[in-house]
């Protein structure tokens, strides 16, 4: 006898969104974490969803990374969620060619990709949020696209503001 599982799915077409900027190296050497908002007002933006972001998140940890946190700036690896990350030179393209293997994963996907997102044990259901392919896709393009052009430009680097 198999049981068929109970599942719940959620549209989030407003969902938490990481941003990412195309930047000169140059506008954020030395600010300061609270200036860097100053400074993207006006740069290309990509966008990919913090639920698609988090599910890549053992394959981010290959990227070496500056991070800008409360008023210092460290190295690290993958991005940092709630802060700000910059990728330079090699890192960048490294980060463009991870983002273009999930690109080529995505794109056998369905039309609706459900990812998991936890249990709602008051209806004792599965929970799903619900994401247009294509849509993760062109967030996916766009950013790696950024980062490419930040590993290949003189002076340039690609900003995450983290959610």
């Amino acid at each position: 006898m198999t049981r068929k599982r109970a599942e719940l799915s959620v549209d989030c077409t407003f969902s938490l969104r990481h941003k990412f900027y195309l930047i000169r190296t140059s506008r954020v050497s030395g600010l300061k974490p609270s200036e860097l908002p100053d400074v993207v007002k006006l740069e290309p933006v990509a966008h990919i969803e913090d639920v698609v972001l988090s599910k890549m998140g053992m394959t981010l940890l290959w990227v070496s990374h500056k991070t800008f946190r409360y008023l210092r700036c460290d190295d690290g690896e993958g991005l940092n969620y709630t802060a700000c990350t910059v990728l330079v030179g090699s890192e960048a393209a490294r980060f463009s060619r991870i983002l273009d293997a999930w690109c080529a994963l995505f794109s056998d996907a369905p039309a609706i990709v459900r990812i998991p997102s936890g249990y709602d044990p008051e209806a004792k259901v599965n929970t799903y949020d619900a994401f247009d392919r294509d849509r993760i896709i062109e967030g996916l393009t766009s950013t790696s696209r950024m980062a490419r052009a930040a590993s290949e430009e003189e002076d340039s680097c690609l900003l995450h503001m983290g959610v």
